[in-house]
């Protein structure tokens, strides 16, 4: 029986994984990892998310406590899945050179890699260790661009060509972007458009390339009440999660989590804060892990 799955999620509108308020610039920021800076969504946000959903599927909604456990405080039980953070894995930056590249770094493909051997999924990450000031592209980018010079956003780094960048694009594509001719650009596209940078500069661009939104409330008299600025990650940014399947020796449940996670695969799901003004839709691309049962 497998023991988890990675979850591509796509980004089909802007996201807001609200942290809160805060005292800076910006009033409502998204969450961000302590150590590394870098956005994110907690498990907790991610499974209540996923719980909704699945409360309005005719098919699913008579197994959810079996899925996501019960906070029933006569008979609490956990769930027979457990979830993890959601991650960004490659993050789009514009591009003088490229109009939009996707930009990630050795820190998250290293992460990456070792979440994917949690769940008995293959993936080959090597050799992608630019030096600083320096972009690591693509054998197709590279045959795309004239000159020695990318530039993300205002900051420019020189180019070098990697191989096995080339063959990690691909593998990535084919298993974690949408399917489907709706994709297709979008697919050919990321093959070509991945580029690798230091990771500290990475941290740094992802510090400074979130779109900032003014909100304003106005009055019955159409005047202004109150003005907030409100931080949302970029739609076409390519996220990821782990659901792992908690053993429970309960072959009913074991199928059952099976078929509810396949079915997430290709569907949309809502994260994060202001649904109702379209943000935060997701496009779901199950990985599957060596092993899995059919």
């Amino acid at each position: 029986m497998n023991s988890g799955w990675m979850i591509g999620w796509w980004t089909e509108t802007p996201f807001h994984p609200g942290a809160g308020t805060a005292v800076g610039v910006i009033d409502l920021p998204v969450q961000r990892e302590r150590h590394t800076g870098l956005p994110t969504m907690q498990a907790s946000g991610v499974k209540g998310s996923l719980r909704r959903a699945t409360e309005a599927r005719d098919e699913y909604k008579n197994h959810v406590n079996k899925l996501f456990g019960t906070a029933d405080s006569t008979e609490r039980a956990s769930g027979s899945l457990g979830f993890s953070d959601l991650r960004v894995l490659a993050y789009p930056i514009r591009s003088m050179t490229g109009g939009t590249l996707w930009v990630t770094c050795p820190m998250v493909l290293s992460r990456f890699q070792q979440e994917c051997g949690l769940v008995g999924a293959s993936t080959k990450v090597e050799n992608l260790f630019p030096e600083a000031n320096q972009a690591l592209v693509t054998d197709e980018w590279a045959k795309q661009i004239s000159g020695k010079q990318l530039f993300l956003e205002e900051y420019e780094y020189e180019v070098k060509t990697n191989t096995p960048l080339s063959n990690l694009a691909k593998h990535i594509a084919e298993t974690l972007l949408p399917t489907g001719q709706a994709y297709a650009y979008v697919r050919q596209k990321f093959v070509s458009h991945l580029v690798v940078i230091a990771d500290e500069e990475y941290q740094y661009l992802l510090s400074h390339s979130t779109e900032i939104h003014p909100r304003i409330q106005l009055s019955d008299q159409k005047t202004s009440k109150n003005l907030w600025y409100e931080e949302t990650i970029p739609r076409d940014t390519l996220f990821y999660s782990l659901i792992f399947h908690l053993q429970r020796n309960r072959q009913d449940e074991d199928t059952t989590s099976n078929e509810w996670v396949n079915s997430l695969d290709e569907t949309l799901a809502q994260f994060g804060g202001d649904e109702s003004l379209g943000r935060g839709w997701f496009r779901a691309r199950v990985m599957r892990g060596e092993g899995e049962a059919e």
